[in-house]
């Protein structure tokens, strides 16, 4: 079976900038203030459609449906059903996104939804200054906290991450926390679409409105504790989990499968091997140890439970 390309589904954001059209090579009049570019999703009303071979045009939704646990594995499949349980995505700050924070699981079933939203950052080639906001510095009362936001001195805070191409964070449902200015990440979580902002610089959106604040729903998010322990980024609740492979950058001009590998094309199938193996973490607790070569990344990149391999162009 060909691997399924699925059609990338462009967000734009008033904090968004350009980075996404740079990288994606996108040269139309879409190219404006591009926050996201969803790469798979099951969000509903935002299903990614594949765009080649026998599933051409039809939602991921729909492939999970024909596929079973041929697509993601019996027990991922067990789990979550025909719902696809990751959304991947790429996000480009060009201006800080607000101060926010997502529910678990329990707390998005009380509200009707279907799960909560736990996610992972992997930091591509970001401007020098970028960082990011995750976590309390240290302990602060409820009374405190809503003091903090109301004054607009919650970054205050909120711990800060200075950045680099590389770098990986986990940021557990419940987990306060923003990416900043000059970030440009690589984002895969939970399907989810679920975020509380809790402070937003008093933004105004295009038609000149303040953005909508969700201050009871974060509140009752938020973990009000010291939060350590981001690098390496580790889930005790099986929700992602990530192991760190590195690729021998002296053989990267090697022949894959027959075809010439360019150092950009290296950098992608480096970056989607990452975003795989927290995806076959996921869905069926399987790893990847040791170091991982070019010569054998395809190989690894088949020895999860199922080819979920399939899914990424």
């Amino acid at each position: 079976m060909q691997p399924i390309k699925f059609k990338p589904m462009l967000k734009q954001t008033i904090w968004g900038g350009g980075k996404i059209a740079e990288f994606k090579h996108i040269n139309d009049n879409t190219d404006n203030n591009i926050g996201e570019s969803w790469e798979i999703s099951d969000v509903k009303g935002s299903e990614s459609v594949a765009e080649n071979g026998p599933h051409k045009g039809k939602t991921i939704h729909e492939i999970a449906a024909e596929m079973k646990e041929e697509l993601v594995g019996a027990d991922n499949y067990k789990r979550f059903g025909n719902d696809f349980p990751l959304l991947v995505k790429f996000i480009d700050a060009r201006q800080d996104l607000s101060i926010q924070v997502h529910p678990n699981d329990e707390q998005a079933k009380r509200k009707g939804l279907k799960n909560g939203k736990t996610e992972m950052w992997y930091i591509m080639e970001s401007e020098p200054d970028a960082k990011l906001l995750c976590g309390l510095k240290h302990e602060i009362s409820p009374e405190k906290y809503k003091q903090m936001v109301a004054d607009g001195t919650i970054c205050d805070a909120i711990a800060s991450f200075p950045v680099k191409e590389g770098d990986c964070f986990f940021i557990p449902s419940g987990r306060i926390h923003s990416i900043c200015q000059g970030c440009f990440l690589a984002e895969i979580q939970q399907t989810s679409d679920t975020t509380y902002r809790i402070y937003d610089y008093n933004r105004r959106d295009k038609d000149g409105n303040l953005r909508e604040l969700h201050t009871q729903e974060a509140a009752e998010c938020q973990q009000a504790r010291r939060h350590h322990g981001v690098h390496p980024a580790v889930d005790q609740g099986l929700h992602l989990c990530a192991e760190r492979i590195e690729i021998d950058r002296r053989s990267h001009h090697d022949h894959i499968g027959g075809k010439h590998l360019s150092d950009n094309l290296c950098r992608v199938i480096f970056l989607w091997t990452r975003l795989l193996v927290l995806a076959a973490h996921a869905a069926s607790r399987a790893g990847v140890n040791g170091l991982v070569s070019q010569k054998n990344l395809f190989h690894t990149m088949t020895a999860f439970d199922r080819p979920l391999h399939k899914l990424i162009a």
